[in-house]
């Protein structure tokens, strides 16, 4: 049987939080597959997975990056639908159902996002980042449903990008004539815990500028 959406999670050593994040797929009241990939992990990632036995489509990469793992998870994808979580994340109960429902009532809608909740974990933050504890909409990958044909269409992510690989899919995927409809509806719960991407890889924030470049260089030809 065909599911109705593919979860997609990219992970690297991904041990302290990646169960929690699985049971909160598994706790999702529609048909799915859950497909796992593991870039490079040195810890016990895999093992964690083997608990899950058939629940998991699980698959091992060398380290090649988060747009990497993902595309290798797209390729993989059987659903109409694509959804994603990263593997120290949490899907909200029903959140499938309700973004499917989205979905199946536009058919000219390509991609809907919902809103997330920040959460500490285990850690005291230093400098600027703070804790976003009221819910937000924004383009992060967690919050996010999206046809699989347009993903295919545009041919994924950008694997060169470290950070703003997302971004960069959502600029070409409405370059391509996808429609969006952003929604309130608390779908992720995002766990902040001092050793996020967005956090240690903040010297490569300059590929968001490369990114917007990239975009109205695009523009500009077409």
């Amino acid at each position: 049987m065909t599911p109705d959406v593919s979860v997609l999670t990219a992970v690297r050593n991904g041990e302290p939080y990646l169960a929690e994040a699985i049971d909160s797929v598994i706790a999702q009241n529609v048909t799915l597959e859950h497909i796992v990939v593991d870039d490079g992990s040195i810890d016990n990632t895999a093992g964690v997975v083997e608990r899950y036995g058939d629940r998991i489509r699980y698959h091992r990469q060398p380290p090649l990056g988060a747009a990497a793992a993902l595309n290798a998870a797209l390729s993989r994808a059987t659903a109409p639908y694509v959804a994603f979580l990263d593997a120290d994340d949490i899907m909200t109960s029903g959140r499938l159902t309700r973004q499917s429902a989205v979905l199946n009532s536009n058919p000219d809608c390509a991609m809907t996002f919902g809103a997330f909740r920040e959460f500490l974990s285990g850690v005291a933050l230093q400098g600027r980042w703070s804790v976003r504890a009221e819910a937000q909409t924004g383009y992060i990958t967690g919050a996010a449903m999206m046809r699989r044909e347009v993903l295919q269409k545009i041919a994924g992510f950008n694997e060169a990008l470290t950070l703003g690989w997302f971004v960069d899919l959502v600029l070409r995927a409405r370059e391509a004539g996808a429609q969006e409809i952003i929604t309130q509806d608390l779908v992720l719960l995002r766990r902040v815990h001092g050793a996020n991407t967005t956090i240690t890889q903040n010297d490569r924030r300059g590929d968001y500028f490369a990114v917007a470049r990239a975009a109205l260089a695009r523009r500009r030809s077409g």
